[in-house]
């Protein structure tokens, strides 16, 4: 319903989905510095069978010093939900402390209000954490660990400098705006947009682009290797910059519609 729930301590969530009432517009988890909530199975956080026409929107404040963590389960945890299309309980994470993501897959399925994070976001291998809606703000995260951080819809807007250890962009919009910067190791670019005047770098040797539309700037760096491969890759007005190297085996490269300049820059050292 509308009210809060506060953490200090430990909260375990291992059984039982959450759902919204009939009339409620508002509810807030605060999770506090040196407290823990640990989500410990598949479970869902959504729109139950209920009459009428309500959104409700349940944030989630992951303070500074504070952890979110998924230990259990190796399915989906489904956050936020539409159950048909009068009824959705969405979903909105800001995270300042730790998201750890240790087993299975963590979805944010329905998002409302834009959320802000300036967190760390740690996915163990084998691990996901996919943004499926909504419109968030990441401000010099850090994401670690050998799982992914996935975009799958809606939009996420990085701001300052920020690091990944696997990024997936396979929906939605991922914008780096003016000045910002992303370095990720590497980047599985199969679907979306990336956008923007700031830049994604990518460093590491697995790193791929097989569709989805490029209007932002993207750089390979050096030592890094980008594989064009898979289906069509579209492009905007945007860059690729290569001081590494680019393989492009596969899949034709198409402009947009409205797009009037695109550079690839093959720098000094690397290879094309």
């Amino acid at each position: 319903g509308n009210g809060s729930l506060t953490n200090q301590g430990t909260v375990v969530w291992s059984a039982g989905n959450i759902e919204q009432i009939n009339g409620s517009t508002a509810m807030t988890i605060m999770n506090q510095s040196g407290s823990l909530f640990d989500i410990q199975g598949d479970l869902t956080l959504g729109a139950g069978s209920i009459s009428g026409n309500y959104d409700n929107t349940l944030t989630f404040v992951n303070q500074a010093g504070g952890e979110l963590r998924r230990s259990a389960g190796t399915g989906t945890t489904l956050l936020g939900w539409q159950s048909d299309g009068d009824n959705g309980q969405n979903f909105n994470l800001q995270n300042n402390g730790t998201v750890n993501i240790q087993t299975g897959t963590v979805r944010i399925g329905l998002a409302g209000t834009p959320a802000a994070s300036t967190g760390t976001f740690g996915v163990s291998g084998g691990a996901v954490l996919d943004y499926g809606s909504g419109s968030h703000t990441f401000t010099g995260v850090t994401q670690s660990g050998a799982g992914a951080l996935r975009l799958s819809g809606g939009a996420i807007t990085f701001t300052g400098a920020s690091t990944a250890t696997d990024l997936q962009l396979a929906g939605g919009t991922l914008t780096v705006s003016g000045g910002g910067t992303v370095g990720a190791s590497n980047l599985a670019f199969s679907s979306g947009t990336l956008a923007g005047a700031g830049e994604l770098s990518v460093t590491g040797a697995s790193s791929s682009w097989s569709g989805g539309t490029l209007s932002g700037n993207l750089r390979v760096a050096s030592g890094g290797t980008l594989a064009m491969n898979g289906g069509v890759k579209n492009i905007g007005n945007g860059s690729l910059t290569n001081q590494g190297t680019v393989v492009w085996s596969a899949g034709n490269i198409e402009q947009i519609n409205g797009s009037t300049a695109m550079m690839i820059e093959n720098q000094s050292g690397s290879l094309f």
